[in-house]
């Protein structure tokens, strides 16, 4: 059986249900059905054997039955935590697990995480009558919760869920168990609650460069040159360098973009410590161009941006050459994804291109995006935008509202670049940088 699978069998067993434009899942029938226990624990089976864990902790009442199926297969102690004072099993003989000397780490395991307001009030519990423990990661069968909310704070636990509400609409939909409208009215109530992460911590896994950059510069803020004048560019990176942490630029409108330009641009961005960011919205349909293409603008530029506009096409990553791949994996180039879909539709396209992605995140520095939807749930990725204006200080909004992280200014090209120009640019873009590194600072809870 596989996700799609359960789903359906879940739908057929009536635990999913859409009732009055909402989207209701309830999953107490599972456990009289053998097979679905089955799967659920071989998938949590799965997960669990990647951690270090001391006991398993099942949430009254359904995430009890599924901790005791996941504490026989892993042979690790279950703890059954009611309202009484007192554990009511022992765990380790003969102590009892309240007793124990070290730090336990402990596994919490939930049916369904609806709005985390139970499932914080039952961590808190947790705390009290288990004092010297660590709990190191959440196990649910549906994420239910769409996004982070002031209960809880999911970025400090290690979360897994078989699946979550955009799985579950997606299955509907696609099996026609759902109207198009009832599938707007549930989609148009999702939306992304701000959280705050530490955007700066997660440069393991992303652009090392970049974020050398972002912490020395104090700045979050790129700027777009879309110009066919290279000089231009040139020009205008020399003014604005100090206060931003690099560039977009598209490489096919550049006239006469020869070997001897790029080495000037390469020289100048090391020398102003900007990075560039490519946006020639690369297609993955040819394998053979896709390398050709990233061999060249890997000589000049760090990021490269990447439109994959079907499922099918995120299969090219595996086709990739190997020296490709170490040039990749060096920390300093990668992939910016476009996820800029209008309407529901395209934006489970890109659900699907993220989940067929996956497995190649260490290649992906960040999705470009106008907003961070519900369904992107990383917070080791970065979010960017490049829809910003002043008015109502939309930097700010696109920072703390939309979710995203860095911010692209737009500067539009003239054919002459005069010197009251240049210092209008200079100008705009200080203020920009303002008002978007306060916002960064405030969202990743740094100093200013």
């Amino acid at each position: 059986m596989d996700k799609s699978k359960f789903i359906q069998e879940l739908y057929e067993k009536g635990c999913i249900k859409v009732i009055r434009g909402k989207l209701n899942i309830d999953l107490k029938i599972i456990i009289g059905y053998p097979y679905l226990l089955h799967f659920v624990a071989d998938n949590f089976l799965q997960e669990a054997q990647t951690m270090n864990i001391d006991a398993i902790v099942g949430m009254p009442y359904f995430g009890m039955i599924h901790a005791s199926y996941l504490s026989s297969k892993l042979n690790k102690p279950l703890c059954v935590i009611k309202n009484e004072r007192m554990v009511q099993r022992e765990l380790i003989n003969p102590e009892n697990i309240i007793n124990s000397k070290h730090t336990l780490n402990i596994l919490v395991i939930v049916d369904n995480i609806e709005k985390g307001f139970r499932l914080s009030t039952f961590i808190e519990s947790i705390f009290k009558r288990i004092k010297n423990c660590k709990i190191i990661g959440i196990f649910t069968i549906c994420d239910n919760c769409i996004a982070n909310n002031k209960y809880l704070k999911f970025s400090n636990y290690h979360m897994f869920s078989i699946i979550n509400s955009h799985d579950v609409l997606n299955n509907l939909i696609q099996f026609k168990n759902i109207t198009n409208q009832d599938f707007l009215e549930i989609y148009n109530t999702m939306n992304f609650t701000t959280i705050e992460k530490n955007v700066l911590g997660i440069d393991k896994k992303c652009n090392k460069r970049l974020f050398s950059i972002i912490k020395a510069k104090r700045s979050n803020l790129l700027v777009s040159l879309y110009y066919s004048n290279f000089f231009h560019i040139v020009n205008i990176v020399n003014k604005i360098s100090p206060i931003i942490c690099g560039i977009v630029i598209n490489s096919n409108i550049i006239e006469q973009f020869t070997d001897e330009k790029r080495e000037i641009l390469k020289k100048l961005v090391h020398e102003k410590k900007i990075i560039i960011i490519d946006n020639i919205e690369l297609s993955m349909a040819n394998k053979n161009v896709v390398i050709k293409t990233l061999k060249k603008n890997f000589t000049f530029c760090d990021i490269v941006t990447l439109r994959v506009n079907y499922v099918e096409e995120t299969k090219v990553f595996s086709e990739f050459s190997l020296d490709l791949l170490k040039q990749i994996d060096d920390g300093a180039k990668g992939f910016i994804l476009i996820m800029k879909g209008m309407g529901y539709n395209n934006n489970f396209i890109n659900q699907k291109v993220l989940d067929s992605c996956s497995k190649f995140y260490k290649y992906i520095n960040g999705i470009l995006v106008s907003k961070r939807e519900y369904y992107m749930n990383d917070n080791n990725m970065l979010y960017i935008t490049d829809e910003i204006e002043m008015i109502d200080k939309t930097v700010q909004n696109s920072i703390l509202n939309d979710g995203c992280d860095l911010v692209i200014y737009n500067i539009v090209e003239f054919k002459t670049l005069t010197k009251d120009y240049l210092m209008s640019i200079y100008s705009s873009v200080k203020l920009h940088n303002e008002y978007s590194w306060i916002s960064f600072c405030k969202v990743n809870s740094i100093e200013n």
